[in-house]
């Protein structure tokens, strides 16, 4: 059975490990998963009778969950960290970068998609 600080150097290991992937893969999945997951968005609110109102409430919840993710994962490793777990130090360096996309940026991309939703509204079809 593993003590509570095996499994947080465990945990912050591998967190170490995803922290290692090249930046510029990680952004490209990033975008490129939130962008699939939009137009799927897009698509099915479009077949319904009031896709801004879809639209919008799904992306705010959307927003809410990668908001919610951002602020567990920044307080989770500097909890770890300030118990002196040296891995967590190193992945919150990691998810800290600016260069590298965050929990809090894709959450800013369902805002936008939220704001938007009006405009692509107008070219939904009428049903």
């Amino acid at each position: 059975m593993l003590n509570s600080d095996d499994a947080d150097r465990r945990l912050c290991s591998n967190l170490v490990k995803l922290a290692a992937r090249p930046r510029r893969s990680v952004n490209i999945a990033a975008l490129a998963m939130t962008a699939a997951m939009m137009t799927w968005l897009v698509a099915v609110a479009c077949k319904t009778p009031d896709p801004v109102l879809l639209l919008k409430h799904a992306a705010f919840f959307v927003f809410a969950l990668h908001a919610g993710q951002h602020a567990f994962f920044l307080s989770m490793l500097r909890r770890f960290r300030d118990r002196g777990v040296p891995e967590a130090a190193i992945a919150l360096e990691a998810y800290r970068d600016p260069r590298r996309i965050s929990n809090l940026d894709v959450a800013m991309l369902w805002v936008g998609l939220a704001a938007f939703s009006p405009v692509i509204g107008a070219f939904a079809p009428a049903g």
